[in-house]
């Protein structure tokens, strides 16, 4: 079904002329416009299909690649992809030479960063979560070598050396 231009203008600015699920930046005339949840699940109890909260503005690569697949399934096929190129024996080579480093991590689109900020749903409720979210940006700066002394936490952490980074959270930060 064709989307009015419109709509189409009003998905594309949804998330700044972003991809909703990768995050860069793509120009309106190559913005491909995804159903969040697939036509083939699609109840028609929940409205029309082509309503303005089911449809996500997204590039090519990502539209492509998440199909006609839930959220869900499509956060799993992007987190199989580091399993899927372990054995690949360039792959290999780039990790034996570090051109490549390995950094797993759970699959957090553009689009739940971006709610998060100004939804209180999607917040940071407790310490653990707080916790999380920094160790995966202090995990970040270790991998691609940045170490702790740019960390805008302003010295929260410390490289041992061994590649961990430590992060040490003040009593009185209100989480």
């Amino acid at each position: 079904m064709a989307i009015n231009k419109k709509t189409r203008e009003a998905v594309y600015r949804k998330y700044g002329g972003r991809c909703a699920y990768c995050g860069r930046a793509i120009a309106y005339k190559d913005m491909q416009v995804d159903h969040f949840r697939p036509l083939r699940v699609w109840d028609e109890v929940d409205g029309a299909a082509d309503d303005i909260s089911n449809l996500m503005p997204a590039c090519r690569m990502c539209n492509h690649y998440k199909r006609a697949n839930s959220l869900e399934a499509f956060r799993r096929y992007i987190a199989e992809i580091p399993r899927k190129l372990r054995d690949n024996y360039i792959y290999k080579i780039g990790v034996a030479y570090r051109n490549i480093i390995e950094n797993e991590k759970p699959i957090k689109f553009f689009f739940e960063t971006e709610e998060a900020k100004t939804n209180p749903e999607y917040a940071i409720t407790s310490p653990e979560e707080m916790a999380r979210y920094l160790m995966g940006f202090c995990r970040c700066r270790l991998a691609t070598g940045n170490g702790c002394p740019g960390c805008p936490f302003d010295k929260p952490t410390s490289d041992n050396g061994d590649g961990e980074c430590r992060l040490y959270v003040p009593d009185d930060w209100d989480f």
